[in-house]
């Protein structure tokens, strides 16, 4: 069982609301903010909690529910409503100037959750089998936000459900490689290595800062007590409703303006 890590907690549902406020700072900021701006690199920063949080939060949901079937409906529903909404915020309220290829991380969540059900099974006993199936949901996350990422730290939140150090531990890693943060150190050292200056590169440096911010998510996560907090309607469906509806409302003003 999951030990208490902090004396002062928080819930799952705080969480997720904390994850809600931050996705949509991170949306209004690809939406509205001019990219070369310290409002836009913050914004993003701060931003950057959402995903980890929401894996975490899918990880949990693994742990806690009592029908993975009907979890797992749910999210391919919701997936599916928040397709168009995804790509007409993404494309800036103009559904014809991408591709449709870019499914949202609703699907990665659904997926992440279909890699853990394949870590669990009973019925598949062969590990080779297991190691293909979930190669092959990994594989379909690739174009997905947060893609390949997400699903494994979902599978790897579900795997060391019983150690919360060790959960945080391979986060950290997950984030530190799988964001490119540590090109933070290692640009500077090829720099160096390679023509004997340190330098980096602008643009890398600015998004391994702003990737950095999902480590914030590690500190929160701290606070977590194991509680699921006040179960009601919104505990349960805000995030799913909400998350098309942002879209679509920030895809229509990109659209007007």
């Amino acid at each position: 069982m999951r030990v208490q890590q902090n004396s002062v907690g928080i819930t799952l549902n705080q969480l997720k609301y904390i994850a809600i406020a931050a996705m949509t700072l991170d949306h209004i900021a690809f939406a509205f903010v001019p990219n070369s701006s310290i409002l836009y690199d913050l914004m993003r920063f701060i931003g950057r909690l959402a995903a980890p949080i929401m894996f975490f939060s899918a990880a949990e949901g693994c742990r806690h529910t009592q029908n993975m079937n009907r979890y797992m409906l749910r999210l391919a529903i919701f997936a599916l409503i928040s397709w168009i909404p995804y790509l007409f915020f993404y494309y800036g309220g103009d559904l014809t100037s991408g591709s449709p290829i870019r499914p949202n991380v609703i699907v990665t969540i659904f997926l992440g959750v279909a890699a853990v059900r394949v870590q669990r099974s009973n019925k598949i006993q062969s590990m080779a089998v297991k190691t293909i199936l979930i190669t092959g949901l990994v594989l379909l996350s690739v174009p997905a936000d947060w893609g390949v990422i997400g699903v494994l730290i979902i599978l790897t939140m579900d795997r060391f459900r019983v150690s919360f150090s060790i959960q945080m531990f391979a986060l950290s890693i997950l984030l530190l490689f799988g964001l490119d943060i540590t090109e933070l150190a290692t640009q500077p050292i090829l720099s160096l290595a390679h023509y004997g200056r340190l330098s980096m590169d602008q643009g890398i440096w600015i998004t391994a800062v702003i990737n950095a911010g999902a480590l914030l998510s590690i500190d929160l996560f701290s606070y977590y007590k194991g509680q699921h907090g006040r179960k009601n309607w919104a505990s349960k469906w805000l995030f799913y409703f909400y998350y098309p509806a942002h879209l679509m409302i920030l895809g229509l003003l990109q659209s007007i303006f």
